[in-house]
């Protein structure tokens, strides 16, 4: 019944649906067979089951009244029945089911008062859900069921009363009836008198004890709210009563009679007659119930004072209760501790409620004596907080302001005064918001300057000013040391008490101005301190030096900051002295990193304002007041260069729009600003950093793209020349600003000219054969709009035809602005279309230049070219430069350019093809030494060898260096070696009689290293090394020899080489090799340096070129390996360390080794190419062979006990000795074969088996 019969009938009444689930004769067996039993059945009943049984007598009654009135006699006989068993569940379902009867149909007044006085002396709280449900359902009933009658206030009333009286001394009882009356409040309203006195009485008892429960406290709170809102509506009815009578001019409506109110109100006469077969006699078995009514079968009369009088409609509290209830709301108000969610309800209604009451009784006397009791007494040591105390105690103030201020501010002037000293002592900014609200309101009332104001209102004023004073003097006076987050808290206080008594009297902050701009000086350099913490905090070795972000500054200091620079905005101009400060300070505000994005945005409305206000008050230009151009330029100067790269997104567009529209009106607006003024705001801020040139915005990049127009000379001479030789773009270097210039000069073009094809431009046959297009298009009648389809199926060819003259019609119509407009759009977006754009214009525009224009352009255009700010740009793809030389070399006339400046941008701007065309083409025209050494360097560069002796071969001097490139091409090492060897010699016996250039004389130097290197001369090349302390060299060879000793004494202390990633590289080698399994953090950190540094020449290469990457990638590889090596050491030392069992000790080094395994099988099928040079298989298996020695020495040990662990490094040291050997022979070294078998092995004997691996 439990789980499924009674949900599933509650499920179907509520939906309607009834009759589909019970039908009245299932009806009828449900009474007869379950409610309405034979005795001997009944009594088997247990508990559980009459509960569900009640549950399902009460189901019905809910929702089929008018189909159990057949069945009522037996209905209240079931519910009548368990209210006399002492079960206290059943008894409590038994109310809850005789409740919904009495309230679906009539019954004897006398069973309807027995029900009703049993229920109001029910409160054990095991009762109290199902009581309060009985309750609820039964009152709406009363006033049909129990009409008032004669006695003019109804039974229920009396009885309510009675048990009050009766009852009231104990808590439950009282609370149960109290909550009774709060929940049908409207049934109590006409007879409040005689409640109300009691309820104002036990306000204090019910909700000002510490130990109270919050049940408790909300229930006095709310009766002091039911008081106020009866009183509320009493003064609305004879609102409503008098509006009546003056509209109808009625004098006499004023009788007591009407005043008081009809006996029969609508809330207390049924609003229907009683069906009378809905009637019930009083049953035989149905006996009073002796709990409910001591008196036996016969309910006595009551009477109680003023009961049989009529109903007070009038009543009102007095004077008395209204400040008991005005007292009770902020007593219970300062008690409450707002902590939780629920008792912060409660407070919010206490203080809700306390407006309410001042509304009702405006003229109520209010006392604030448990005020200042609570806070002289309160000491932290208290369960209270004094700082919360303080904060409601403000609140409590404030809403008594709002409804009496001058009464209550001539009343409790001390009381406030008293406030004032603890709340800047506790520094909450709660109690600061209370406190500002009250300080607002009592200045509004009594002005300072108002004649009227009494003497103890201005020395509140003064109170308020000398605690300001003092504590903003406290965090400004150097003597007094405070910490941050303290002088902050104080800082934020005092702003905000000064913040809200400037918004109702400006003058108020003038006495503090120079304390203000203090504190300006202390926020900015705790904001530039925090900068610098974050900066030292944030450099890691490994972090690249560009990548920065905005530090972290504290939200309290950046709020305090706004509310000065706000506060003081409007006030500092009045003096010199104050305007020199505020300009330094907001200088070093917008040059420091750290300052956040919301406070520059500040500083812009203020400087905004100023310069405005300024230029409003133009007749007042000579005051001190005002800025001067110079003032107006270096501010815009230095918001010019604010750092915006942390900006968010919202902010830089609010930055944009403001400081762009500022910069704007200075530089255009004619009717604001003089000449002179606009034209040095125009060329020494926006022609300095070209803000607006490069807006994102269209309308406002359009404005500023107007004032260059009107600027720059109309011709393509001009503007070129202001492109290239006038306009200074250091400011905006980063970007490819090549895309501004190119606007200058499209906009010259003839924009209202046709497009047409070039001559020498592909055409095809016309369409359309009859007749010109025009004539074809003008005839729509063959292809009308219905006969085209709408779902994508094929049209006839006539329509598609004429489709195509039309759009061919409609393009002949096009003109030059047409295409230009989108076009410089897309190329401001994209880069990529500016630089092709570019590339193209450049050109064109250069070959229509006169001769002498050209020349007047060419130096211009080295210096450039030469400007250092290109570095800025290196790494972006496109550049500036490269779209710069590129267009030059498809320039003709060529302008001559130094070879070494062509060089320069070529490698270092990703330039490579372009410079080196240049080159070549300088070469074939003039072959000069430098141009030929410039183009040599770049093929270096790229790895292009052939390129590069081809290019020497056709400008060497001697037969040597031809013969020896050719060695060298073709592999002969040593040969090449001998021959370049002799040319050296001959040099300097005076053979050559100083014919050879030198730079020929050092490529024999080059290429005899180069060979001593592929010949694995290492001996030899440490030793010239040394004689001339090239430390690049030594590093290259000496790990190789090896020489690890001399390295560590010699070169490391004291090499001072390129950063590359081979010396990266060298180091992580040494540091592995010096320091072992210590080492290898450091040695990983090392190798992430070069993978850095591999990766930045990787992007400084051309994008399609693999020979240019062969070196690149062989480090990469080497770099992967140094990182292989680490884990290796690793895992010999972790596999070393002793077991936690003798036992296990042989398994464990069986199992164990595996990455060390997996790395030395990975290193045998991980080789470079057979053909590749052997310099590159000598840097890679020579470090490998040095593993294997560390491998061999890990597990010397190991003979006996593991003997496959033990031949694991001989096993591969020998197989990489044989595999270099066998390359060196495959690339016609023998001797070199020999050597490395010989030395590098470096054991005595090798096994047969590993001489055959």
């Amino acid at each position: 019944m439990q789980i499924l019969i009674l949900p599933m009938l509650a499920h179907s009444f509520q939906n309607g649906q009834s009759w589909e689930v019970v039908d009245p004769s299932i009806v009828k067996i449900i009474v007869d067979k379950l409610l309405d039993p034979p005795e001997e059945v009944s009594a088997e009943y247990d508990e559980p089951l009459r509960i569900e049984l009640l549950q399902l007598a009460t189901l019905l009654l809910k929702y089929l009244q008018n189909d159990l009135v057949h069945h009522r006699k037996e209905l209240i006989k079931f519910g009548w029945n368990h209210l006399k068993r002492e079960d206290n569940s059943s008894k409590q379902w038994a109310f809850v089911n005789v409740c919904h009867f009495l309230e679906a149909y009539q019954a004897p007044e006398k069973i309807i008062l027995q029900v009703f006085i049993a229920l109001l002396r029910t409160c054990q709280p095991e009762n109290k859900l199902l009581v309060k449900q009985a309750l609820d359902i039964l009152m709406p009933a009363l006033p049909r069921r129990l009409p008032p009658g004669d006695t003019r206030m109804p039974i229920w009333i009396r009885y309510t009363k009675k048990i009050l009286v009766e009852e009231g001394h104990s808590i439950p009882n009282m609370i149960h009836i109290f909550q009774l009356i709060v929940r049908h409040a409207e049934l109590f309203y006409s007879c409040r008198a005689h409640f109300v006195p009691q309820m104002v009485n036990s306000l204090s008892r019910l909700g000002l004890p510490y130990n109270t429960t919050a049940e408790n406290r909300r229930l006095a709170i709310e009766l002091a709210g039911l008081v106020v809102a009866w009183e509320r509506q009493r003064q609305s009815e004879m609102k409503v009563v008098q509006e009546s009578e003056s509209q109808n001019q009625i004098v006499d409506m004023l009788s007591p009679t009407v005043i008081g109110g009809d006996p029969k109100r609508s809330s207390d006469v049924p609003m229907f007659a009683d069906d009378l077969s809905k009637r019930v006699k009083v049953e035989p078995g149905l006996q009073p119930l002796p709990v409910m009514s001591p008196g036996g079968a016969s309910i006595p009369n009551i009477e109680t004072p003023g009961s049989s009088g009529q109903p007070d409609e009038e009543y009102k509290p007095n004077a008395a209760m209204e400040e008991m209830i005005i007292t009770f709301l902020i007593r219970v108000s300062l008690v409450i501790e707002p902590k939780e969610k629920e008792s912060s309800s409660m407070y919010k209604q206490a203080l809700d409620l306390l407006t309410q009451a001042l509304e009702v009784w405006p003229n109520a006397n209010v006392k604030f004596n448990y005020l200042e009791k609570l806070l002289g007494n309160l000491t932290p040591s208290q369960s209270k907080d004094p700082a919360t105390a303080l904060a409601q105690g403000l609140d409590v103030m404030n809403k008594v302001l709002e409804k009496q201020p001058r009464l209550f501010i001539r009343n409790n002037i001390n009381h406030i005064s008293q406030i004032l000293e603890p709340c800047f002592n506790n520094k909450m900014l709660d109690a600061g918001k209370s406190l500002c609200s009250l300080l607002k309101m009592v200045f509004s009332a009594f002005p300072l300057e108002a004649a009227t104001t009494p003497q103890d209102i201005k020395m509140l004023y003064q109170r308020v000013q000398d605690l300001i004073q003092k504590h903003l003097a406290a965090v400004t006076t150097p003597q007094i040391t405070l910490e941050a987050s303290n002088a902050n808290s104080i800082i934020s206080f005092a702003l905000f008490v000064l913040n809200a008594l400037a918004e109702v009297q400006k003058n108020f902050i003038d006495p503090f101005i120079v304390l203000l701009l203090r504190v300006l000086q202390r926020l900015a350099r705790d904001m530039g301190s925090s900068a610098g913490n974050h900066a030292r905090q944030g450099q890691r070795p490994e972090m690249d030096s560009a990548v920065s972000s905005r530090p972290t500054v504290d939200s309290t200091v950046i709020c305090n900051m706004k509310t000065v620079l706000k506060l003081i905005s409007e006030r500092v101009m009045g003096s010199s002295e104050y305007r020199r400060n505020m300009g330094q300070i907001l200088q070093t505000l917008l040059s420091e990193r750290g300052t956040d994005s919301s406070v520059l945005l500040c500083i812009l409305d203020m400087i905004k304002a100023w310069i405005e206000d300024d230029y409003r008050l133009v007749s007042s230009a000579g005051s001190v007041s005002s800025l001067n151009p110079k003032d107006i330029v270096t501010y815009l100067q230095k918001l010019s260069v604010v750092d915006r790269k942390s900006f968010s997104s919202s902010a830089q567009e609010e930055w944009d729009a403001k400081y762009l529209q500022l910069l704007y009106s200075l530089c255009g607006d004619s009717t604001k600003y003089p000449l002179a003024s606009r034209q040095e705001y125009f060329h020494k801020v926006e022609r300095q950093y070209m803000l607006g040139f490069r807006a994102k915005d269209p309308e406002m990049r359009k404005r500023f793209f107007r004032l260059y127009h009107d600027y720059v000379g109309k011709t393509l001479f001009a503007r070129l020349q202001f492109i290239i030789q006038t306009q200074d773009w250091e400011a905006v270097s980063d970007v490819f600003w090549l895309k501004q210039g190119l606007d200058l000069i499209l906009a010259i073009l003839v924009e209202n000219e046709p497009i047409s094809l070039a001559s020498n431009s592909a055409r095809l046959t016309p369409l359309t054969i009859v007749g010109p297009v025009p004539d074809r298009i003008i005839m729509p009648q063959q292809v009308p709009d219905a006969h085209e389809s709408l779902d994508g199926t094929s049209l006839s060819f006539d329509s598609l035809t004429t489709r195509h003259s039309q759009f061919l019609n409609e393009a002949s119509k096009l003109v030059v602005a047409d295409v230009m407009a989108p076009l410089k759009e897309l190329a401001f977006a994209d880069p990529n279309v500016a630089y092709h754009l570019w590339v193209l214009v450049f050109p064109i525009v250069w070959v229509t230049l006169q001769k002498d224009e050209q020349v007047a352009l060419a130096k211009p255009i080295i210096a450039l070219l030469s400007k250092d700010y290109h570095k800025r740009q290196q790494g972006c793809r496109p550049n500036v430069a490269q779209a710069l030389l590129e267009g030059l070399h498809l320039s003709h006339p060529q302008p001559r350019m130094p070879s070494e400046l062509i060089k320069y941008i070529g490698k270092t701007c990703n330039a490579w093809h372009t410079s080196i065309a240049l080159l070549e083409s300088h070469m074939l025209l003039m072959n000069e030494a430098k141009c030929s050494e410039s183009l040599a360097e770049l093929y270096r560069l790229l790895n292009e060898d052939d390129m590069r002796y081809g290019l020497w071969k056709r400008r060497s001097i001697t037969a040597e260096t031809r013969a020896g490139l050719s060695l060298v091409q073709h592999g002969y090492w040593q040969q090449a070696q001998t021959l370049f060897y002799q040319a050296m010699i001959k040099a300097t016996q005076g053979t050559y009689n100083n014919t050879v250039p030198k730079a020929e004389m050092c490529l024999w130097e080059e290429q005899w290293l180069s060979c001593a290197t592929q010949l694995g001369q290492w001996e030899v090349l440490a030793d010239f090394g040394k004689g001339v302390e090239n430390y690049e060299i030594l590093l290259d060879c000496l790990w190789k020899a090896p020489d690890w000793t001399y390295m560590k004494e010699h070169v490391i202390p004291k090499a001072q080489v390129e950063e590359t990633p081979k010396l990266r590289l060298i180091q992580a080698f040494f540091t592995l090799h010096d320091k072992g399994t210590n080492g290898v953090g450091e040695a990983e950190n090392l190798v992430s340096k070069g993978v850095e540094l591999a990766l930045e020449q990787w992007w400084q290469l051309p994008e399609m070129s693999v020979q240019s990457r062969m070196p690149l990638l062989q480090q990469f590889q080497q770099l992967v390996e140094v990182k292989e090596s680490s884990k290796i050491l690793l895992d010999i030392a972790n596999g070393n360390k002793p077991a936690s069992g003798n036992s296990g000790a042989s398994s464990n080094h069986q199992n164990s080794f595996a990455d060390l395994k997996d790395i030395l099988e990975t290193w045998r099928l991980r080789t470079p190419n057979d053909w590749d040079n052997t310099t590159i298989w000598y840097d890679l298996l020579q470090w490998r062979n040095e593993m294997y020695n560390s491998v061999i020495d890990a597990f010397k040990d190991f003979g006996q006990t593991n003997p496959q662990l033990h031949h694991l490094g001989y096993r591969d040291k020998a197989w990489n000795v044989n595999k270099l050997a066998h390359i060196t022979r495959k690339h016609g070294l023998p001797d070199v074969c020999v050597t490395i078998l010989d030395k590098m092995y470096g054991h005595a004997t090798m096994g047969k088996s590993r001489k055959h691996l």
